[in-house]
């Protein structure tokens, strides 16, 4: 029975649809270089073959004599590939693979579009040919029958074989009307039954993506963090296109006894329109009990990171190191945030590994390297490469966040345009943080990123506890002040590329406090200190205002002269005055 289902799905029409079908549909599957980079095209391919009659043996003499030619001639169909691509189809290419479902064609692959550059042609010109043959075969079929070669050849085991992949079981009943019998094009029991498979292994696809996704993406998350990533359930629902994550913690490489970033319950919408892209687009995300450096249950381990981190020698600097405790540790910081924003960007190159441009002399010689490393199907065309699995948060909301630094204040975060590649969509990422009491409040706009322009940073934050707040300055200079509330504030631009040019004004203010001058300790009600921030990533340098400085400190010292004095008077007035009085009541 098996047998039996299986040969009626493979019996073929000869009519010229059911040829110019199977001819062109073997032929483009067999010119295929790479199935698992061309997932789309086959997946297409093998569904019209499904769903078309198509004739067996002409669809597997296609598939063979395609198959052949694309092993014998590949180096030839890499520079057609790279040819079209690097000349005015590329931007036709560029534009298709961009499109859904067309995305999974591999469109990037230099040797998949020769293929096809090459190969749609021949298959055209393949299946014209065998139709006429055939064509002319169905007509002469009564003169076929009745010639003894032929009979001869019917009664081989090869004959028997080859007609019954051709004709099916009405080879049996005699050429002339096997060759002539009409044949359905399409075949609707099969395609709902392949309907029906796919719709299976969807559902089977489903499943282990609700429990099966968490093994194999929790260590790749692990070393892309650099530390410990800690995951009750994460599960990831195809339908919705909806990633729930529960009881996450995410350990800080810096310091493994607290949580970079921690949430009960963490969802996250992805588009499934922008997957048939190869894009990730994402649409909302929610958290509950989001918290950020605070301590872990138990310290995590470090673990190898995904991608290699970048060098950095911070240099020494008097200017900061003329106030700042650990100099050297927070300069370090700021280069390894201009180090994040580069590779953001991809402005840092890969290394030795890095493509020279092209028609540069070392330009043949890397790409020869590159076959030689990699072969013929594997090299692909940048500009379209780049755009596959790019990522992009257009808008995402956080509310009642918790950050250590800030205490037990609620945070909202709302970021905005959040892309892999922001140049690309022409979009500058955006952060923005407040409090719910309005004393804290961030503004981050990159638009370095996307071409737009310098960097814009605004922040603000009140009544900071001035002993904690100051523990980052030298000794010299915190010691000098006591108790007190301290509001801070810093607005500016600044630009990564390059050295990295710096442009901020800071503001600090000191509120009901008292500072130490020259042994005196006087009380302050506001004292104001404006700093300028200028230089470079590399070398930053700490401007204040002398002049403002020195006029407050000018009227702080006056006033406490004043107070004083006017307390010693006071008190010897008071004295004479008792003495005078205590003589009258004598």
């Amino acid at each position: 029975m098996l047998v039996g289902s299986v040969r009626k799905f493979m019996k073929g029409g000869l009519s010229p649809a059911h040829v110019w079908s199977s001819v062109v549909l073997g032929f483009l599957l067999g010119m295929i270089p790479d199935y698992g980079a061309s997932a789309g095209l086959v997946a297409i391919l093998l569904l019209c073959s499904a769903l078309i009659r198509v004739n067996a043996g002409l669809f597997a003499l296609s598939l063979i004599l395609s198959k052949t030619i694309l092993l014998l001639s590949l180096p030839w169909l890499f520079d057609l590939g790279q040819a079209a691509l690097h000349g005015s189809l590329g931007t036709v290419f560029l534009n298709l693979s961009q499109l859904p479902v067309l995305a999974w064609f591999g469109f990037e692959r230099y040797a998949m579009v020769g293929a096809l550059v090459a190969g749609v042609p021949l298959a055209l010109l393949a299946a014209l040919v065998i139709n006429a043959g055939v064509q002319k075969m169905r007509l002469a079929s009564a003169d076929l029958q009745v010639n003894r070669k032929f009979d001869a050849f019917v009664q081989s085991l090869i004959g028997r074989i080859t007609l019954s992949l051709l004709l099916g079981k009405s080879a049996r009943e005699g050429l002339g009307s096997a060759l002539s019998q009409p044949v359905p094009l399409f075949r609707w029991k099969a395609g709902l039954i392949a309907t029906s498979l796919v719709a299976l292994l969807a559902v089977g696809a489903w499943q282990w993506a609700k429990s099966g996704l968490k093994d194999v993406l929790l260590p790749v998350i692990e070393r892309a963090n650099g530390a410990t990533v800690d995951v009750d359930r994460l599960s990831l629902n195809l339908w919705t296109g909806t990633i729930d994550v529960t009881d996450l913690e995410v350990a800080d490489p810096s310091d493994l006894s607290v949580n970079l970033f921690s949430a009960t319950d963490l969802r996250v919408s992805i588009s499934s329109v922008a997957l048939l892209s190869k894009r990730l687009v994402v649409s909302e995300v929610r958290t509950q009990e989001a918290r950020s450096g605070m301590p872990r249950t138990s310290p995590g381990q470090l673990i190898g990171p995904l991608i290699e981190a970048v060098a950095i020698t911070a240099p020494t600097s008097d200017e900061v190191g003329s106030y700042v405790k650990d100099a050297e540790h927070w300069l370090d910081r700021l280069r390894q945030v201009q180090a994040l924003l580069k590779r953001w960007e991809g402005m840092i190159p890969a290394g030795s590994e890095s493509k020279p441009a092209l028609g540069s002399p070392s330009y043949q010689e890397w790409l020869d390297e590159q076959i030689a490393q990699s072969g013929y199907t594997r090299l692909s065309f940048d500009p379209i490469k780049d755009g596959y699995w790019s990522a992009l948060a257009v808008k995402v909301s956080v509310d009642s966040v918790r950050i250590a630094t800030f205490g037990d204040k609620d945070l909202t975060l709302l970021a905005e345009n959040i892309a892999s590649n922001p140049k690309q969509v022409g979009l500058s990422p955006s952060l923005k943080m407040n409090s719910e009491d309005g004393s804290v409040g961030m503004l981050l706009q990159l638009d370095e990123l996307s071409g737009a322009g310098a960097n814009r940073v605004n922040f603000s934050v009140d009544g900071l506890d001035a002993q904690s707040a100051l523990l980052s300055l030298k000794p010299s200079i915190s010691s000098r002040v006591n108790g007190g509330q301290i509001d801070f504030s810093l607005d500016g631009e600044f630009r990564y590329a390059g050295k990295g040019e710096l442009a901020i004004d800071l503001l600090a203010r000191l509120r009901d406090s008292e500072l130490t001058i020259q042994r005196r300790k006087i009380p302050v009600d506001e004292f104001e200190v404006p700093v300028l921030v200028e230089g470079t990533f590399k070398a930053p340098k700490l401007r204040m205002d002398n002049k403002t400085m020195e006029d407050q400190l000018k009227d702080l010292a006056e006033d406490a002269l004043k107070d004083e004095a006017k307390s010693k008077v006071e008190d010897k007035v008071k004295g004479k005055l008792f003495d005078r009085l205590k003589g009258l009541i004598k």
